[in-house]
């Protein structure tokens, strides 16, 4: 039946990834990103992405992940994943005062605090009310050290 709906195991992956996506989106993903203040924004993308992983596990980061699947991804599923990390990198780029490479490095160590906060959760070793607080504040930790000591003050 499986291959009745998909021609290959790449379409499959992609219709999954999609329905990820648009779960993710429609949490208000991108709304979180266009706050004022950088590290708001990043905390509520945090908590975004924990809620989901919360709810529906890992999954885009599974198949984002999965070498089977590179060079092979639908292209409005790349430009969706792409616009993201572009919003996000334009504007951690002018928090972090970073070159580039680094700051999208940071971007992806950062996102797998709430990532990682959520499965432990769901594995039953920490409340939900207790990963929400403890990726937050571990996003907000990460985000303030990663920032440029101003001259004069330390």
């Amino acid at each position: 039946m499986i291959y009745a709906n998909f021609a290959t195991q790449y379409d499959l992956l992609n219709a999954v990834l999609r329905r990820d996506f648009d779960r993710i989106w429609g949490a208000g993903l991108i709304e979180a990103a266009d706050g004022q203040d950088f590290v708001a924004s990043a905390i509520a993308i945090g908590g975004v992405y924990f809620e989901h992983i919360l709810r529906h596990g890992p999954v885009s980061h599974l198949i984002l992940r999965e070498p089977f699947m590179a060079g092979r991804l639908a292209p409005d599923l790349r430009s969706r994943r792409d616009l993201f990390f572009l919003i996000l990198a334009r504007r951690a780029k002018l928090f972090f005062h970073l070159p580039v490479r680094e700051t999208i490095a940071s971007i992806y160590l950062l996102m797998t605090i709430p990532e990682v906060t959520a499965r432990v959760v769901r594995q039953g070793n920490l409340a939900a009310d207790e990963g929400r607080a403890l990726s937050a504040r571990l996003l907000r930790s990460g985000l303030t050290g990663l920032r440029p000591v101003e001259r004069g003050s330390g």
